[in-house]
């Protein structure tokens, strides 16, 4: 600090003694301006200049407390085509930063509890609905929500000052499959395509850290990020003895560490399926242990049942040279447990419905639409979703008309299905009919891969409604589906579920809901089928969990997997369960999907070894 900022800081009659924060202009953080060039930009005020040049069309990358955002104009189509192709991001939602609430009015609904999370201290961005077109439609493409937050910073606020506009795009300053960007270095270096200028100051980042995003549904939030604002908050746990580390799953991951009866979540990972997304989550579970001073070796690791993940190799490789144990989890076995342990569960056992896109399976096959029997100590899966082959595994989820072909495949023959797809089947495969004809010889081949994921059969009516062909980013189809949905009727549409008892589990039939929509799409509107297909879905497991309730005397039921950020869904299934007269849990301290897992993980191992 500087010799003026010296003197106050020591002296106890300074308003500013032993002020930690304490800075001035001459030894404060300093924002510079540069051009692409890295040649810094001479200027009265840096924030006047930045503003004029996003006005202008430009697109600044600008540093703040948890890492480097990208901004831009959200109300002009031309600059959001630009930012869309320097990402390589078509058609994913960007997140918006408002001045105000009054600004955010204007081009969306806020609820008086969304209005609360907004201008909380945590500014986390709120999933809202859409409301007048104020912002661009390239914005969020498809959708009927818009990401949005208040400015969490003074470098926010000082640049709107010289703004004047409803909304500005703030997204994660990084490209496709690298952490966001941290450094000056950095941004110079991995931006330089992205941004066309560069707000930075001259402090370091220690901990790279994205926004939280959260959705409220029946009045209580449902996190798709939990980040800034919200870690390294503890959560409470049921088990008080014992050192745990968790390692999540592979996308939209976070990983936690479990000591004296609380959780520490770290930030938001992202997707942990490149060496760099590893090394940050090592560089997360390493400043999470010095904050916490965790310097021996835990008592347990604990990952993911499936054996590719980076995440799951790492546990085994870490276990191994610390001489620790590793429980590895079922993938919705965890979901569930995150609910258990977030509701101070101890000993009893629930009935958890786990709803989501893929989980490696105890069978090898992947899972995703599951009604267990929970307990921390293991589970029982008394219901799923049919099992429909998935040609090709990850190619259907990418490919969504891949997963409605092979899913029709249970219900009509190879002739059947040429017939109904052959007037559209080249605009909606990349490699039309000889694509067709190895999808249906691959389905039918008893060794082909299986899912009963909820989330396949959502993308496979979005595809069958011609929502897309192809799956830029993680849950789009079904999101695409969800906003179509919104303006549906279910009630035009009388097809009855159909619950099958395969083996001694209940099995909710996917295969017959979809011969019947494909068969009588053109009687039907778009947007009734969409509302339809969600109410099936829900209405069938929510049929199977009761029926297991019942089998078993078990009255309390979690919710979990990344399917429960579906409003309708969520809402339809808590819904029906309460009125039944069932206590219903869900999470609402870590994400439902993915990012919570590790949160089940750590439960369940320490629970094994304690």
């Amino acid at each position: 600090m500087c010799d003026d900022c010296e003197e106050d800081y020591y002296n106890p009659r300074d308003r500013r003694f032993d002020a930690q924060g304490i800075t001035c202009r001459q030894c404060g953080p300093t924002m510079s301006l540069y051009d692409p060039y890295r040649k810094k930009i001479e200027t009265n005020n840096v924030y006047k200049k930045t503003a004029r040049y996003i006005q202008q069309g430009y697109i600044v990358a600008i540093k703040g407390i948890g890492g480097i955002h990208l901004a831009s104009l959200a109300t002009k189509d031309d600059v959001l085509k630009k930012l869309r192709l320097r990402k390589n991001r078509e058609y994913q939602p960007y997140a918006l930063m408002s001045p105000n609430l009054e600004e955010i009015k204007k081009y969306a609904y806020i609820s008086d509890i969304e209005e609360e999370y907004l201008t909380s201290w945590r500014k986390p961005i709120l999933l809202l609905k859409k409301r007048h077109r104020v912002i661009s439609d390239l914005v969020a493409p498809g959708l009927d929500t818009v990401g949005v937050m208040l400015p969490y910073t003074g470098i926010q606020t000082l640049l709107f000052k010289q703004l004047d506009e409803p909304a500005l795009v703030m997204t994660s300053g990084n490209k496709r499959g690298v952490p966001m960007a941290i450094t000056n270095d950095a941004a110079f270096n991995e931006l330089a395509d992205l941004a066309d200028y560069f707000l930075l100051h001259d402090r370091d980042i220690i901990n790279r850290a994205d926004d939280s995003v959260i959705r409220i549904i029946e009045g209580k939030p449902a996190f798709t990020r939990r980040s800034r604002g919200y870690v390294p908050d503890p959560i409470n746990i049921p088990i008080t003895n014992g050192i745990a580390f968790a390692l999540g799953a592979e996308l939209r991951n976070a990983a936690a560490i479990a000591t004296n009866g609380k959780a520490f979540m770290t930030q938001y990972l992202g997707d942990i399926d490149t060496l760099e997304g590893l090394e940050f989550e090592k560089e997360a579970i390493q400043t999470m242990r010095d904050l916490l001073n965790i310097t021996r070796n835990p008592d347990v690791i604990a990952c993911d049942l499936h054996p590719d993940y980076i995440t799951s190799q790492y546990g085994e490789k870490i276990s191994q040279e610390m001489g620790v144990p590793l429980v590895k989890s079922q993938h919705h076995h965890a979901h569930i447990t995150s609910v258990m342990a977030e509701h101070m569960i101890k000993d009893e056992e629930v009935i958890g419905i786990a709803l989501d896109g893929a989980g490696y399976g105890q069978d090898g096959q992947i899972w995703g639409g599951e009604v267990l029997k929970a307990a921390y100590s293991g589970y029982e899966r008394l219901g799923k979703l049919e099992y429909l082959p998935m040609p090709g595994g990850d190619l259907c989820a990418y490919h969504p008309y891949r997963m409605l072909i092979s899913g029709l495949t249970n219900v009509l023959a190879d002739e059947e299905i040429r017939d109904i797809t052959n007037n559209h089947i080249n605009h909606v495969l990349p490699h039309g009919k000889k694509e067709l004809d190895i999808i249906l010889n691959q389905s039918r081949s008893q060794d082909v891969l299986k899912t009963s994921s909820f989330g396949r059969v959502l993308d496979a009516v979005a595809a069958l409604l011609g929502l897309t062909y192809y799956r830029s980013y993680e849950g789009e189809p079904a999101m695409r589906l969800e906003a179509l949905a919104f303006n549906g009727n279910y009630e035009t549409i009388g097809h009855k579920s159909v619950i099958e008892d395969k083996d001694g589990i209940y099995s909710l039939n996917t295969s017959k809901m979809l011969k019947y929509l494909i068969l009588n799409k053109n009687n039907h509107k778009k947007a009734d089928i969409a509302a339809f297909s969600q109410k099936y879905l829900a209405n069938g497991i929510t049929e199977i969990a009761l029926m297991i309730s019942e089998d078993t005397g078990i009255n309390k039921i979690a919710l979990s997997g990344g399917v429960f950020v579906n409003e309708f869904i969520t809402s339809h299934i808590t819904k029906r369960l309460e009125n039944a007269g069932h206590t219903v849990l869900r999470n609402v301290n870590v994400p439902p999907g993915d990012g919570g897992s590790a949160l089940g993980q750590v439960i369940s191992s320490l629970h094994h070894v304690i």
